[in-house]
This record gives C-alpha cells, structure tokens and sequence, in this order.
C-alpha cells in the first residue's frame, strides 16, 4: 500500500530507487500519464501506488486536482515529495473532468498519453507491453487491453456485463463493428499516440468526453487496438463519474452517437433503412438521426401484435420478411445484449454482413 512508501524508515530506500529510475529516464519522457482527481482520497493511495510501480520507468504523471474537498491533493503532494515525474496542478473549485483531462494534456510532453483514472489500479507491467505495441505496430493508433472489474458482479450486474463485453472484442476489426452499440473501450485502460488526437482532444457537452473521443478518431481511420492482457483493474463503486454524471447517462449516449452513425449511412448509400426496434422507447431513438436527414422505411419486429401494423406511419415486418433482394440496410436497436446477440446470429444466417448489411446501434 502507498502508506508504506510514506512510512519514515523507508525513505532513504525510496529517494535511492527513485535515483536510478531518474537516470535512466529520458529529459522529455516517452509517456504522459493524464491523472484527474476529485475528492478520490479513499482510492488515490493505491492508483499511485500502483503506478509508482510500472516496470516501465519513463514516464511523467499529469495530475489535475479538480477542486476536491477530501484529503486528494494532501496525498498528490505527499507522493510528489518522492516522485519528481509527477506534476500537480490544482483548480480551486471543481471544473469537471473534460477541463481537468484538456489541462493535464497541455501539460504533458510525452509522444504517448496514457489515461488513468485515481481509483483505478494498473497492474505493473501495463505501461511496459502498451509502449512496446505502439512501437512495434505502427498502424495502431491506440491501444487498451483487458479490465478487471473490481466491485459487486450481482449488486451492479449491468456494469459488469459492461465489462464482460469490453472483453469479448478484441480485435481493431471489432472495436470498428460494435462502436455504435457502446464505448468500446475503458478510458483509463487506454495509452494513445499524441500525434492522432484532435486539437481539442476532450468536448464537453451532453455526451461522455471518452466516448466521443473514440467515434472522432475512428471516423477518422485511427484503429484502435487491444492486447491480450489485463491492463486495468477497474473499480466499481456508487460515486464513480459514469455513475453520478448525467452526461453518462444511456440516451445521452445515442443522442450524440446519431451524428456519427448517420456519417455512416452516408457512407455505405443504402437505397432503403429498416430499423429492427424492440419497443417504443427503442423507437424514439430514430428521431435523433432523422435530425441528420436520415429515414427509415419500415420497422422488424417479432412481437405478433406489431407484426403488419403501421407505427408512426412505416409498416412493420417480421424478419422471415426482410426483403432481402433490395439493397438495404438494417439499423438494429434493441439494447438487450441476449436478443442483439440472437438477431446478430439471425442476419448472419441469412448472408448479411455485418458493416455493410446491419449495423448495431443500440
């Protein structure tokens, strides 16, 4: 635990070991560890802690403190003492994350960003295997890898099926695919190359800053990539940020999303949309795209009282329906990760390509 870094009898073997890691660290560092911190003291003991031992030692840690009330900036200062690669700056009233994370970036000098959130743990070896996959594939613009969630699988079970998904895609091909459905990678797992992010690396507004990040830079052609090893341990728990924050909230999510799924459509120039909607509330989320000129000409369902009716004003069709000789494109919507899955393997079934034929938008 980081207390032990504090205790008395230990500092001379700190300030010798923190010595020989300085001398062997590059002036300008290769990665950027982007750090805000809002009242994490009962968290931010063991994030540092876990960083301070990475088997990867050239890095500097960007810490903002966003106004918090706790002891957080108390614990910054007090590791800073041992840890010259740290720099601590400090807003006097909360600001939010997305000024907190723009400030820790300006700041920072390394051709790698790596993200990390102050309850969050990284496991020792993360930064190590994430700088040596960025330089040995060029083509990999960022690069996450597995999480380990850490907190109440029953209590919060929707959160760690969240989490059991961010596992199941793996690869850059993937990650593409299903960016519609949610965030298709944990923002503190990330390390990033400075040389791809936007000028304004972080928007606020009514949408969650990570994900929008993501859609940008994957409208943009950057692939985002994953290694096959656990590269945060993510903790859960009632006053994390995606818990408390509105922008977090689900239709926040597809209301900004509608924007790059519509670029798509574009894209792709489909002569006819279905949308594959699961109730009225499913429904609703086809205004956010009708916003950008984009129309649906029917609906799928398998509910047999909507099966052959008319809702707001389309005709709805069973699957066995679909009329496949056209050239369509299938907006799938329904949000519950057992039916995606089983309409996924249906459209699969029937030839439909992921990409081309459906994609999923939930």
């Amino acid at each position: 635990m980081l207390y032990k870094i504090f205790s008395t009898e230990r500092k001379s073997q700190i300030h010798i070991h923190l010595s020989s890691i300085m001398k062997n660290c590059t002036k300008v560092p290769k990665v950027s560890i982007l750090l805000p911190v809002y009242n994490a003291a009962e968290w931010l003991r063991d994030c540092l802690h876990s960083i301070s031992q990475q088997t990867f030692h050239d890095f500097e840690i960007i810490a903002v403190n966003d106004g918090s009330t706790d002891d957080s900036l108390f614990i910054l200062h007090q590791f800073q003492q041992f840890d010259k690669r740290m720099q601590v700056h400090t807003f006097t009233e909360n600001q939010g994350i997305v000024a907190a994370l723009n400030t820790a970036f300006d700041k920072a000098e390394g051709e790698f960003i790596a993200r990390m959130d102050a309850d969050d743990i990284m496991p020792a070896d993360r930064l190590r295997l994430q700088a040596k996959y960025l330089l040995e594939h060029t083509q990999a613009g960022v690069v996450s890898g597995r999480v380990e969630y850490i907190g109440d699988s029953e209590a919060n079970l929707g959160y760690y099926r969240y989490v059991q998904w961010l596992n199941s895609i793996y690869s850059a091909y993937e990650i593409r695919l299903r960016r519609f459905i949610e965030s298709p990678v944990a923002h503190p797992s990330v390390m990033m190359r400075r040389n791809i992010l936007p000028k304004t690396v972080y928007r606020k507004g009514n949408f969650p800053e990570d994900y929008d990040l993501w859609l940008r830079l994957l409208e943009s052609g950057a692939e985002i990539h994953k290694i096959d090893e656990v590269v945060l341990r993510w903790r859960d728990h009632p006053k994390r940020i995606s818990r408390t924050n509105k922008e977090y909230d689900r239709e926040y999510f597809f209301e900004h999303k509608a924007q790059f799924i519509a670029a798509e459509i574009g894209r792709l120039k489909p002569e006819k949309i279905l949308a594959w909607a699961g109730g009225r509330k499913t429904r609703r989320r086809i205004d956010f795209l009708r916003k950008f000129g984009i129309e649906m000409k029917g609906y799928i369902d398998v509910h047999p009282r909507r099966i052959n009716t008319i809702i707001q004003g389309l005709p709805v069709i069973s699957p066995e329906n679909i009329p496949w000789q056209s050239d369509i494109l299938i907006l799938v919507f329904v949000p519950n990760w057992g039916a995606r899955d089983e309409i996924t393997r249906f459209l699969v079934s029937q030839g439909a390509k992921e990409g081309e034929q459906f994609l999923l938008c939930a």
